[in-house]
Formats: C-alpha cells, structure tokens, sequence
C-alpha cells in the first residue's frame, strides 16, 4: 500500500515536471522570437532610410531634414556622414 502510494506521488511529480518543462520551453521560444524581431526591426529600419538618401542623392534630390535615425549608434553615424557628404555635393554642384 505504501510502495502503491509512493509509486502514484512519484507519477504526479513526473507529470508535473513534464507540464513545466514544456511551459518553460514555449515561454523561452516566444522570448527569443520577440528578441529576435526587435532587434532586426532595429537593424531594417535605419537601413532602409540610408539606402533610401543614398537613392536621394543618385538621383540629384535634396535630403532635407526631415531624415532622423534612430538605430544603431553606427548606422546613425553612417547616415550623419552620408548627409554631410551629399551637402557638400549639393553646395558643390549649385
């Protein structure tokens, strides 16, 4: 009866482990899926803008200064350079 009960506890105990195993595995999977698109939406975003002044300036547009960057502290310092380096075109070739 004692080994019966004993057996019965040790069941439960595995089921429960499994259940919270399983949990733990989906809640870390959603994590990381979350980090994962945060971080690349904050890599895309500034490229695309860059990619997009590049284009401004093939084309022989202005940029304005409605251009903001907010990414990454390198992506940031390449689209300050590209503005300085196409204003210095623009005043060059007006």
């Amino acid at each position: 009866m004692v080994f019966a009960r004993g057996l019965q506890l040790q069941r439960e105990i595995a089921d429960r482990g499994q259940f919270f195993g399983w949990q733990a595995l989906t809640l870390f999977i959603v994590i990381l899926a979350l980090v994962l698109l945060f971080f690349t939406r904050m890599i895309v975003i500034p490229v695309k803008s860059v990619e997009c002044m590049i284009n401004r300036l093939g084309e022989g547009q202005k940029l304005g200064a409605s251009v903001a960057f907010r990414g990454p502290r390198e992506l940031r310092s390449l689209g300050w350079r590209h503005s300085a380096i196409s204003f210095c075109v623009i005043c060059r070739t007006s």
